[in-house]
């Protein structure tokens, strides 16, 4: 079902917008509660790590509306440039 966006650009979210274009919001096939049709769901090791990350773009683009992208922020944002990936150790 499609998210129903208001005429109220304060109370439409950037989450009704993409839902309303695309659907429910989801990275991967297990991250959508209503349309998983992935056959290795129960088996994925990383299911529960994607549907996080899944949950925090969701929570981000449901935190902002329309409203607030037409105005700009009145102060620049600083990019963290990621450093070289730490070496983990790996386990089982």
């Amino acid at each position: 079902m499609a998210a129903t966006i208001s005429h109220d650009i304060r109370l439409t979210s950037l989450a009704d917008i993409v839902e309303s274009l695309d659907g429910p919001i989801a990275i991967t096939e297990c991250s959508s509660a209503t349309h998983n049709r992935c056959e290795l769901t129960k088996l994925c090791p990383a299911r529960s790590n994607l549907q996080l990350i899944n949950q925090a773009v969701l929570g981000a683009l449901d935190n902002i509306t329309l409203a607030q992208m037409t105005r700009p922020l009145g102060h620049d944002i600083v990019f963290m440039e990621r450093s070289a990936p730490k070496q983990r150790a790996l386990t089982a």
